[in-house]
């Protein structure tokens, strides 16, 4: 799928959960946690075997060594070749974290939320095929998830001023009146959703942030003048 390049801002909106809801919620972090984590599990293995790669090590140490800027994306481009062949593409990691949805996950989690996670991690798996270590998410450190499109798993319903996750719907902390910038911020068009866990106290509180298109609106500050 190609990324958008469309400018946008982020706008964030506090979500209210009722027990159910709260648990829900919980769930499905906790659920990307532990896919992720057997994602690293898997990369891991992977990574060791690119790492006796004879070729790989060799293109490994000219792109290290190397001080011209259009040679060093040549051997580049070696290594993610390298790469691609022990299955470490974002597309590889996109078709691993499917497998396991469906193996232990379905019904659980949207797909477009399994790849948003898996491409997290092969953010991280890009550095690591340059030598840098891959690391497991510890217990609950999970702060977000989110989809890739508007229109499935996390959608907001501008009618109701809604937000349906996983099938489940949740109502939003209603918008003040004398919130004129978010209140305009709203009219725009919603390119995407990501929800965001913080702690609160010896529990935590849910937000949902839209991925909006276009500019922002502008801020006024009340001042002297007319």
């Amino acid at each position: 799928m190609a990324k958008s390049t469309t400018q946008s801002f982020v706008v964030t909106r506090r979500i209210i959960t009722g027990k159910r809801g709260y648990d829900k919620l919980n769930k499905i972090e906790r659920i990307t946690e532990r896919m992720y984590n057997a994602g690293v599990r898997h990369c891991i293995k992977q990574l060791d075997e690119l790492k006796k790669d004879v070729w790989y090590k060799y293109c490994l140490g000219q792109f290290f060594a190397c001080r011209d800027e259009k040679e060093s994306k040549q051997w580049s481009r070696e290594i993610f070749i390298c790469a691609a062949a022990y299955q470490l593409t974002e597309y590889d990691l996109h078709a691993y974290f499917g497998r396991g949805k469906a193996s232990g996950y379905e019904g659980g989690i949207g797909i477009n939320i399994v790849q948003k996670t898996a491409t997290a991690l092969y953010s991280a798996v890009k550095k690591a095929i340059f030598g840098k270590k891959i690391h497991f998410r510890k217990y609950e450190e999970t702060f977000s998830f989110e989809d890739k499109k508007a229109a499935s798993g996390i959608i907001y319903k501008p009618e109701t001023d809604t937000v349906t996750v996983c099938g489940t719907v949740f109502n939003l902390k209603p918008v003040r009146e004398s919130d004129i910038w978010l209140q305009e911020a709203m009219k725009h068009k919603v390119k995407y959703c990501r929800i965001i866990r913080e702690p609160f106290g010896i529990h935590y509180r849910f937000f949902l942030q839209l991925v909006i298109e276009g500019i922002p609106p502008q801020k006024h500050t009340v001042g002297a003048g007319t």
